[in-house]
């Protein structure tokens, strides 16, 4: 079934954004925004629209840009840094002690972000995908009932969402 899906599937996904992301009033880019204004946009084909609407497709698409945020605040925290700070000015006293601080608070920080991540992805989304999965094959050997397979797609995306 799935790789039937996929190669139905095959070229019809399409992900649009923003051309340029937005800017704030320093002139700067804020991601998060322009993460928000990605679309995925996907031709589905007869007969997998029976199943799948374009509501679902966005609710889809509203969850990987959650997955996409996550990944993108974690990704910041392990870029960030204080070593500019301290080389553009001079080192104080008490400066080693708020480079413990502020280093022990990314490190908690993306010790958290890095555990809501893997929590969303394999616990979330993956455990659901794999429920659903295992629903799905029980539906198609009893028999090919077009109501309840869409009933169970929707039980998934509201797992998900």
């Amino acid at each position: 079934i799935e790789s039937t899906c996929e190669s139905m599937l095959d070229g019809r996904l399409r992900i649009a954004a923003a051309t340029r992301p937005p800017r704030r009033k320093s002139g700067s880019c804020d991601a998060m925004e322009w993460i928000s204004t990605i679309r995925f946009e996907c031709d589905v084909p007869w007969p997998i629209s029976l199943i799948v609407s374009p509501e679902a497709v966005e609710s889809y698409s509203e969850v990987f840009k959650f997955l996409l945020m996550i990944h993108y605040a974690k990704w910041t925290l392990d870029r960030l840094s204080m070593l500019g700070i301290s080389r553009s000015r001079r080192m104080r006293q008490g400066t080693i002690s708020s480079f413990h601080t502020f280093y022990s608070l990314r490190a908690k920080m993306h010790h958290l972000v890095g555990c809501f991540q893997v929590y969303m992805t394999n616990s979330a989304v993956r455990e659901s995908w794999l429920q659903f999965d295992d629903k799905l094959k029980g539906v198609l050997q009893e028999t090919c009932d077009l109501p309840k397979i869409r009933e169970e797609h929707e039980k998934y995306l509201g797992n998900i969402q």
